[in-house]
């Protein structure tokens, strides 16, 4: 039996997440959570943004308005920490959780589409 394996190139996959955040410079630009509706809005510096359940996260899901809206953008606006809260996200687990959230919900019959908002 004839193998290939000589010509076989073993290259690192591209997380198209990482590339999108390191290579394309996206960043978290602003960040507005609504306790009330369970939801909290990311924007993004490509005039887009994300929204997940604030329930998602252990640490935020508890937490008052106030102790909410004092925030601050980590590492360059990769990252959102609440230092009262004892919390960071990152933007790459907030896109992975918004595809989630999003692709759970297409597959259940709710929303149409999961795409970006613009």
């Amino acid at each position: 039996m004839s193998t290939s394996e000589n010509n076989i190139e073993n290259k690192p996959a591209k997380d198209i997440i990482d590339v999108a955040i390191y290579e394309k410079n996206l960043r978290v630009s602003n960040v507005l959570p609504i306790k009330k509706q369970d939801i909290l809005i990311v924007f993004l510096n490509n005039r887009k943004h994300i929204s997940v359940r604030l329930s998602s996260f252990k640490r935020i899901q508890n937490a008052t308005e106030e102790q909410l809206s004092k925030w601050i953008l980590i590492s360059n606006g990769i990252g959102i920490e609440w230092p009262e809260l004892d919390e960071d996200l990152s933007l790459k687990g907030l896109i992975q959780q918004f595809i989630t959230e999003n692709t759970i919900s297409f597959l259940a019959g709710g929303e149409n589409t999961f795409a970006m908002a613009a």
